[in-house]
């Protein structure tokens, strides 16, 4: 769904905030920053990119607006060493506390908050491209890619 609101979000839009809300691209930066921080293993140190500005991705502050490839293929990354990650575990590894960003919960938990912090955001997304153009997020079905 990040794919396609990074697609579908017109040059117009891409930098600007929509009624108040944070633009699009801060609230796609911001679910990637965590993706990243959150979806790793306690020995997989957490470094985002130098391309980050860390206020404006935990939405503390207003940044510059991020190239929509740079986001794209940092996403892109993030997800397919989620992928790569979590196919590598067994049952007990995927079900197993671990301790990450000084919390300690099995990274399944941790995954499944990562998917509703993600919907939470493609919902928002989806409003403001609605409130903006009257169309909104295109729909991302099962088996297609992120």
């Amino acid at each position: 769904m990040l794919l396609a609101a990074i697609d579908t979000c017109s040059d117009d839009l891409w930098p600007d905030s929509i009624n108040g809300d944070w633009p699009i691209w801060q609230h796609i930066l911001h679910v990637t920053y965590f993706y990243d921080m959150w979806m790793r293993t306690p020995e997989i140190p957490f470094t985002p990119p130098a391309f980050v500005d860390i206020d404006a991705a935990q939405l503390d502050a207003p940044g510059d607006p991020v190239d929509r490839a740079l986001l794209r293929a940092y996403l892109v990354d993030i997800h397919a060493r989620t992928i790569n990650l979590l196919s590598g575990l067994d049952d007990d590894a995927i079900t197993g506390d671990i301790e990450i960003n000084g919390e300690s919960k099995p990274l399944l938990d941790t995954a499944i908050g990562q998917i509703r912090h993600l919907m939470y955001h493609a919902g928002c997304i989806s409003s403001l491209l609605r409130r903006a153009t009257g169309a909104p997020l295109p729909w991302i079905g099962y088996h297609k890619p992120i």
